[in-house]
């Protein structure tokens, strides 16, 4: 049985707060535009939009904190691991490539960079963002009280039946699949290139959906089995492959917009878009493949076949258990002085809470607070009140 934070005061509106993180990141990689140009002069600068830096800052900075309390209540690299945070920050490096280099301006002037900088978004990014568990890590970062009215939501079912919508696989799996069809749609692309709002909403939409779409297979508590997830990854490589196919054997020009530019980097317009689709075609389709591939080592390892995982909420803070090699202590092995008692036990549930962590005493095997879950998940809770071992709002 869990050992569970208190009720005597409001609690921080952790998922609001975490969400609207994320929600500040996804909106990074809405500026692309062309830089101006003449057949003469062509130039391609860094692009150092300062909302966009300050997005990317604050989600590394929120992180950095976070972790850091963490690190100092459990051990380092316990609960979320040294590689987790190290993919974190590697798809914010990605994100830096794909927006703040000249890959951002070259997008505007040739049709095979800007499929160069959607791919860095949609399968380096937002994989490696998720792997890094930034929900439960920001969660960290939260002081230990907030308002009432934002406590008062995020204590309701409102913000959790969202959640599962929006990351339930076979809605991510068709909200991307829908978004990237679409948006390559010649109408619309020309559409964002003329616009830089349109624009801006087409680089949000593959990002935000890239993010839910990975959350099933790599997240923390995914609703799909494995198996389930890699179907939902081949039939994406295949989707995703198709259109890469259509754009590169297509005979005619697709999107005209790119005509002169193209031409005047010495480019033909036609074998411009050919070389976008193979971008298309053949990285994603072995990204989407490598992971798949890995989901089902992931369950062979487990002395199991892929099945349908549990449907429950509390989605916002999971992180994933990997026992002894995660290095977490408790059930297997003593807890560090200070991080005794917070619960934390090799592939079973935690709740690193302050109240959990006076229950279980300081210096003895961290035994209390553990629910060890079926599926050898375990999640974390953020260290104020108010908040029940997985996460979620009391």
């Amino acid at each position: 049985m869990p050992v569970t934070a208190r009720r005597d005061r409001p609690p921080a509106p952790a998922a609001a707060v975490a969400a609207a993180m994320l929600a500040a990141m996804a909106a990074a990689p809405a500026q692309a535009h062309a830089p101006p140009w003449t057949p003469g002069h062509i130039a391609i600068p860094w692009t150092f939009e300062p909302w966009v830096l300050a997005c990317l800052a604050a989600s590394a900075g929120a992180y950095a904190f976070g972790l850091a309390r963490l690190w100092r209540k459990a051990g380092r690299g316990r609960g979320v691991g040294v590689g987790r945070a190290a993919a974190f920050y590697a798809g914010l490096l990605a994100l830096v490539a794909a927006l703040v280099s000249p890959l951002d301006a070259l997008g505007g002037l040739l049709f095979s960079a800007h499929m160069v900088q959607h791919e860095m978004l949609m399968i380096v990014a937002a994989p490696l963002l998720v792997l890094g568990r930034p929900l439960a890590v920001w969660a960290w970062a939260l002081p230990a009280a907030a308002s009432g009215g934002i406590a008062r939501a995020c204590r309701g079912p409102v913000l959790g039946r969202i959640w599962d919508a929006l990351t339930y696989a076979p809605a991510a799996w068709a909200l991307h699949g829908i978004a990237l069809w679409a948006w390559h749609v010649p109408a619309l692309f020309q559409a964002a290139l003329a616009d830089d709002g349109i624009h801006t909403l087409q680089h949000a939409s593959f990002f935000v959906t890239a993010l839910l779409f990975w959350w099933a297979p790599l997240g923390a508590q995914s609703r799909a089995g494995q198996g389930a997830s890699m179907l939902y990854l081949f039939t994406t490589m295949v989707h995703t492959g198709a259109l890469g196919a259509l754009l590169t054997l297509s005979p005619t020009l697709w999107y005209p917009a790119y005509g002169d530019s193209a031409a005047a980097l010495g480019f033909d317009p036609l074998e411009d878009q050919q070389l976008g689709g193979l971008v298309m075609w053949v990285p994603a389709g072995i990204a989407y493949l490598a992971t798949g591939l890995a989901v089902a080592a992931r369950a062979l390892n487990r002395g199991g076949a892929p099945g349908r995982a549990r449907r429950t909420g509390g989605q916002f803070f999971g992180v994933p258990g990997a026992g002894a090699a995660e290095g977490a202590c408790g059930a297997a092995a003593p807890c560090p002085s200070g991080a005794a008692g917070a619960g934390l036990a090799g592939a079973a549930g935690t709740d690193l809470s302050p109240s959990a962590a006076g229950a279980a005493g300081a210096g003895a095997p961290g035994t209390a607070g553990t629910d060890r879950s079926p599926d050898g998940t375990f999640s974390i809770t953020p260290p104020v009140p108010g908040f029940d071992a997985t996460g979620r709002p009391m």
